[in-house]
C-alpha cells in the first residue's frame, strides 16, 4: 500500500514540474489551432500557433509534433522561445518513458534559461533532468542536477521551486532507507509552505511525510506517527481554496493512507473501532478509484485495502477471491511495482488457510518480483514455507497412521468384545479380558509418548528455521548493503556526463555491469589544448574486477598527471608504464585491455592500445584503428567522424554475435540518439547480457 501511494506521489510531482501548466486537452481550442496553423504561410506566426498547441496538448504525441514544427519556424535568436519547445519536448518524451530523450530536451531547455537568467524555468529543468536520471539508475548524475536546481531555486528565492526540490530529495533518500534525511527536507518545505499560507502544498508535505514516518507494519509506534500527519495533511486539504487536480489527486492517496495506517492499528490491537473510523475514507477511495479515475493502478490499490480488511476478519478465502481481481487488472499494462504487494497478501491469506503450497507459489512470484532488494528477505521465508510445508506433510502422515492404527485397534476391540461374551461365565476369561485392557492402555501410553516426542522434534526443527531465516536477513543486507557503497565509489571515480558533454557535446556512453559493480571502466579529462578518452577492461567482473579496474585507472590518471605539461604525451608510453605498474602490483596472470586517445585542438588523433582498439565511423565506411599495437597511431579526425572506444568484454560481446565491431559501430554511430536500451540490443543481437558493456563513442 505504502509503496503504491509514494510513487503515484513522486509520478504526480514530476508531471507537475514538465512542464508546469499542461491542463486537460480542450480539443476544440486544439483542433482551431491545428486550422490556423495550416491557413498562414508567415514562419513566426506557424512557431507561435505550434507553441501554443504544445502547451494546450496532454497527448505526448501531439507536443512531439507540434514543438518540433515550432523549432523548424522559430527564429534562431529567439531563446526563450526554443527554451521552451525543449521543455514541452522532454515532458512528451518523460510520458513516453523515454528517459534519454527526455533528458537531452531538459538539457538544452535548462541551458538556454540559464543563458536569458530565467532562473526559475532553468531551476525546475534541472529538476526534471534529475528525475530522468533517476529512472535510468544514474545516481551520481540525479544528484548533481537535483542540488543545481535546487541551488538556482535558492539563488532566485523561489519558493516554489525550493520546494519541489526539497520534495523531490527527500522522496529519494526515503528510498534509500535514510528516512531521518528525507524528513528533515520535508519539514523544510512544509515551514516554506506554511509562511506562504498555501494549503494545498502544506497537505502534500503533511501526506509525504506520514508516507516516510513507518518503513514496515511491525513498526506500530511509525503507523501510529503516520497517521497523524496523515490526518493533519486531510485538515490542511480541508482548508485550501480551489485544489486543482495535481493536489486533489494526492488528497486521494492521502486517503488511502488513512486507511492503510488504521487497518494496520486494527490489526495489531484487535480494535474493531479503527476499522469503523476507515469505512469514511474507503467508500471516498472507491469512489475515486472506479467513478474518477477509473485508472487499472487505483483500482488494484483499492482491492488491496478490501482484501487488508476482509483478511483483518479472517475471511481469508474471500481476501483470496478479491486479490485475484488484482492479477486480471495487471494484464491492463506494467503494474510490477504493485504486484508483489498483491502477491506478498496471497501469500500470507494461503498461509493463514493452511494451504503451504499455494504459500509457496505466491511467496516466490513476490521473491521474482522484489529481485535483489527483497530476494534474499523472500528467499528466506520460501525456505520456511517450504520447511513447514514438509513438516505439515509428515505430521499429516503421523496423523493417517495414527487413524489406521486406531481403526486396526477398533477392530481389535469388537473381537474381543465378541470373546468376551462367549466367555463371559468364567473367571479366567474375566482376568484376560482385563489384562488385555490392561496391556492396551500401557500401549496407547507408549503411542502418546512418542507422538509428543516427534512433535516436540517439529517445534525444535521450527525454532531453527527462524533462526536461520533471521541470520539469512541479517548476512543479506550487510552484502546489499557493501555493494551499493561500491556500486556509488566507482560511479563516482567515472567521469560524469557534464565533463564528458563540455568535452565532447555529441557524444554516446553506454555503461551498462553485467553484475552491480564492473570490471570495466572509462575516463574523460579536457585541458587547455587536448581531450584525453580512454576505455579499459580485465577478464574479470563483478568485485574482483572492480577492484583491478579502479587500480588501472588510478595508474593511468598518474601517469598521464606526471607528464610535463610542456611535454608532448605518447599513449603508448604511458599504456607500458600503466602495465608495469599493474603487474608489478598484481602480477603476470591478470589481463589488462586499455584504449586511450589524445586529441588536440586541431583535432589530430594520437591512439596506442593493449588488448583492443578502436573503430572510427568516416561517412559510410568504419575502419579498425591501431592494428599495429603498442605504437602511436596518428589520424587527422575531420568534422562529422565518429570514434568508438570499447572495453574487451564488449568486443567479445559484439563479436559473439556473428558481427563485426566496425557495422555495430558504425550502427551505433547513425542510431546514437536512440534509446540506451536499444544500443545495448545493437551491441548483443538482442541476447541477455552476459559481461559488463562499456562503450564511448565521441562525435566530431
Amino acid at each position: 500500500m505504502k509503496t503504491i501511494a509514494n510513487i503515484l506521489l513522486t509520478m504526480l510531482i514530476i508531471l507537475s514540474l514538465a512542464p508546469a501548466s499542461k491542463a486537460q486537452e480542450d480539443n476544440s481550442v486544439v483542433d482551431s489551432l491545428r486550422e490556423a496553423f495550416y491557413s498562414t504561410t508567415d514562419s513566426q506566426e506557424k512557431a507561435n500557433i505550434c507553441l501554443d498547441i504544445s502547451a494546450q496538448a496532454y497527448e505526448a504525441d501531439t507536443v512531439i509534433k507540434y514543438s518540433t514544427l515550432a523549432l523548424q519556424n522559430i527564429d534562431i535568436t529567439d531563446l526563450s522561445s526554443m527554451a521552451q519547445c525543449y521543455s514541452y519536448l522532454g515532458w512528451a518524451y518523460f510520458i513516453k518513458s523515454d528517459f534519454d530523450k527526455s533528458r537531452d530536451k531538459y538539457q538544452r531547455a535548462a541551458a538556454m534559461f540559464e543563458r536569458q537568467n530565467l532562473l526559475g524555468e532553468a531551476s525546475m529543468s534541472y529538476i526534471n533532468i534529475a528525475a530522468c536520471f533517476r529512472y535510468m539508475s544514474q545516481y551520481k548524475d540525479m544528484w548533481d542536477n537535483l542540488y543545481r536546481g535546487l541551488g538556482i531555486a535558492q539563488e532566485a528565492h523561489d519558493t516554489i521551486n525550493i520546494c519541489y526540490a526539497y520534495s523531490e530529495i527527500a522522496d529519494v533518500y526515503q528510498n534509500q532507507k535514510m528516512g531521518n534525511v528525507a524528513q528533515e527536507m520535508l519539514m523544510s518545505a512544509l515551514e516554506l509552505a506554511t509562511k506562504k499560507g498555501n494549503y494545498a502544498e502544506m497537505g502534500s508535505y503533511a501526506k509525504q511525510l506520514g508516507a516516510i514516518s513507518t518503513p514496515e507494519d511491525t513498526d506500530i509506534e511509525g503507523v501510529k506517527k503516520a497517521k497523524e500527519w496523515a490526518l493533519k495533511a486531510e485538515e490542511y486539504f480541508r482548508k485550501a481554496e480551489n485544489i486543482d487536480q495535481y493536489y486533489e489527486a494526492i488528497r486521494y492517496n492521502n486517503y488511502a493512507e488513512i486507511i492503510y495506517c488504521y487497518l494496520t492499528l486494527a490489526k495489531f490491537y484487535y480494535d474493531d473501532r479503527y476499522i469503523d473510523s476507515s469505512k469514511t475514507y474507503i467508500e471516498l477511495y472507491d469512489n475515486y478509484a472506479y467513478n474518477i479515475t477509473g485508472l487499472p493502478g487505483d483500482k488494484i490499490t483499492c482491492l488491496h485495502i478490501h482484501a487488508r480488511q476482509l483478511m483483518y476478519e479472517q475471511k481469508y478465502k474471500r481476501a483470496i477471491e478479491t486479490l485475484k481481481q488484482c492479477i486480471e487488472l495487471f494484464k491492463e499494462g506494467n503494474y510490477e511495482y504493485i504486484s508483489n504487494i498483491t502477491y506478498n497478501l496471497l501469500a500470507e491469506s494461503y498461509e493463514k488457510i493452511g494451504d503451504y503450497g499455494n504459500a509457496l507459489l505466491y511467496l516466490n512470484k513476490f521473491d521474482a518480483v522484489q529481485q535483489t532488494l527483497s530476494g534474499a528477505d523472500a528467499m528466506a521465508q520460501a525456505i520456511a514455507y517450504n520447511a513447514r510445508y514438509k513438516i505439515e506433510s509428515e505430521k499429516r502422515n503421523i496423523e493417517l497412521d495414527n487413524e489406521m492404527a486406531m481403526e486396526s485397534q477398533q477392530e481389535k476391540e469388537r473381537q474381543k468384545q465378541r470373546t468376551h461374551t462367549f466367555i463371559f461365565v468364567t473367571i479366567i476369561a474375566v482376568a484376560f479380558i482385563m489384562g488385555i485392557i490392561i496391556f492396551s492402555w500401557l500401549a496407547s501410553r507408549r503411542s502418546v509418548k512418542k507422538i509428543a516426542t516427534r512433535n516436540a522434534l517439529i517445534l525444535k526443527q521450527q525454532w531453527t528455521i527462524d533462526d536461520q531465516k533471521k541470520e539469512l536477513q541479517e548476512t543479506s543486507e550487510k552484502i546489499r548493503q557493501s555493494m551499493a557503497y561500491a556500486r556509488r565509489i566507482q560511479v563516482a571515480a567515472t567521469s560524469s556526463q557534464e565533463d564528458i558533454s563540455a568535452a565532447f557535446p555529441d557524444n554516446l556512453i553506454i555503461y551498462r555491469p553485467q553484475e552491480i559493480v564492473s570490471g570495466d571502466w572509462y575516463w574523460v579529462k579536457e585541458t587547455d589544448n587536448e581531450r584525453y578518452v580512454a576505455v579499459g577492461g580485465g577478464n574479470e567482473h563483478g568485485v574482483p574486477g572492480a577492484m583491478t579496474c579502479m587500480l588501472v585507472a588510478d595508474s593511468l590518471k598518474e601517469a598521464v598527471s606526471k607528464v610535463p605539461t610542456d611535454q608532448k604525451i605518447s599513449p603508448s608510453e604511458i599504456l607500458t608504464q600503466v602495465e608495469n605498474k599493474v603487474r608489478g602490483s598484481i602480477g603476470a596472470g591478470v589481463e589488462i585491455a586499455i584504449s586511450f586517445c589524445i586529441i588536440d585542438v586541431n583535432n589530430l588523433l594520437r591512439f596506442s592500445a593493449i588488448g583492443n582498439d578502436a573503430v572510427l565511423v568516416r561517412g559510410n565506411t568504419s575502419n579498425l584503428i591501431n592494428i599495429n599495437k603498442r605504437e602511436d597511431t596518428v589520424i587527422q579526425l575531420i568534422e562529422g567522424d565518429y570514434l568508438f572506444l570499447y572495453s574487451n568484454n564488449t568486443r567479445r560481446l559484439m563479436t559473439s554475435t556473428g558481427s563485426e565491431p566496425e557495422d555495430i559501430c558504425k550502427s551505433l554511430a547513425i542510431h546514437h540518439t536512440d534509446s540506451t536500451q536499444t544500443a545495448i540490443d545493437t551491441i548483443t543481437g538482442g541476447k541477455p547480457q552476459t559481461g559488463d558493456i562499456t562503450i564511448v563513442g565521441i562525435g566530431i
